[in-house]
């Protein structure tokens, strides 16, 4: 009797709920596909009016962004740049890549509030250099260290190639020496010191 009132009701009554979940499914994709297009449209037509020599322009041009085209040449180039209207200048990046607190100023501040707190960031920024430094007493305890600890493993990091060579930077050029051992890469500068 259960099978059978499995078969009677349970079993369309699944089939009938998963065919709904993907005809809802594709429906909300349908809809979020349609709210799409139809924005880019409204950003099209309103680029259209306010442009900078359109009817409606504010008289003040905006930042303009560009980006590759996606159309490729038979080498896999991309030939031209086209406008980018998603563009963005990135500057909570730059700023966090820079680690830069830009300080703003309030408007009921005066001057030598805002110069004697621009000095205080400073000072603050030369402290925490200072103190990231490894002072004279903390070198010589490493150094002794490495020497109680590492006479073994000096022996292991032995030459394995050296070769005369020139290192190219972006406005000299040095000669020296590049020595491959078994840890490291070395470059020795060959000029004579001043």
């Amino acid at each position: 009797s259960s099978d059978l009132v499995h078969k009677a009701c349970l079993d369309p009554f699944y089939s009938c709920r998963l065919s709904e979940r993907e005809r809802h499914v594709a429906n909300v994709g349908q809809q979020t596909n349609q709210h799409l297009t139809i924005l880019r449209q409204w950003q099209s037509t309103k680029r259209l009016f306010t442009g900078e020599r359109d009817p409606w322009s504010t008289g003040m041009s905006e930042q303009v962004f560009w980006k590759l085209d996606r159309a490729e040449s038979f080498s896999r180039m991309h030939m031209k740049l086209v406008r980018d209207f998603t563009g963005n200048p990135h500057t909570d990046a730059s700023k966090a890549r820079d680690q830069a607190n830009v300080y703003q100023p309030r408007p009921h501040s005066s001057g030598g509030e805002v110069a004697k707190t621009l000095r205080v960031q400073k000072e603050a920024r030369v402290r925490d250099l200072q103190e990231d430094r490894l002072g004279d007493e903390e070198w010589s305890l490493l150094t002794a260290a490495m020497q109680a600890k590492g006479g073994d493993e000096q022996a292991a990091d032995t030459v394995l190639h050296r070769q005369a060579c020139d290192m190219i930077t972006l406005m000299h050029t040095v000669r020296g020496e590049v020595r491959i051992t078994s840890k490291h890469i070395y470059f020795f500068d060959s000029r004579p010191q001043a």
